[in-house]
């Protein structure tokens, strides 16, 4: 491989990791957002502690979001959903958590599918 293609390559490398990271920080400071806005509107200081600890849910709850985006084929869609899931933190993934029970309970009609006993089971 030569030298050329080999440091594009390496850029797109990271480029794509770098990608990740940026739906995170960007879900993370739609958390901070809706932290810091619940504070303006309530008029009292925010707290360093629980800054950083929105940060860190919305983060996980953001890049989770931007996953589900990404598995159902909407990559136009996956940065704002990283900042719509950072902003809504847990809510949202109890939102796509709902969406996606509802989608899989209607795939199966409404049946619950339980995995079959084994022999001599008797739970």
């Amino acid at each position: 491989m030569s030298a050329a293609i080999r440091e594009k390559v390496d850029t797109m490398q990271f480029f794509k990791e770098w990608g990740e990271i940026a739906w995170i920080i960007l879900a993370m400071m739609g958390g901070v957002a809706r932290y810091l806005d619940s504070y303006l509107k309530s008029g009292d200081t925010p707290k360093l502690g629980m800054l950083l600890a929105h940060g860190l849910i919305s983060g996980f709850s953001g890049y989770m979001i931007a996953q589900v985006a990404l598995a159902v084929g909407r990559d136009d869609w996956a940065l704002i959903a990283a900042g719509i899931g950072g902003y809504l933190g847990t809510q949202g993934l109890d939102f796509v958590s709902e969406m996606v029970k509802k989608r899989l309970d209607a795939d199966n009609d409404g049946r619950r599918h339980t995995p079959p006993k084994k022999e001599g089971d008797e739970s």
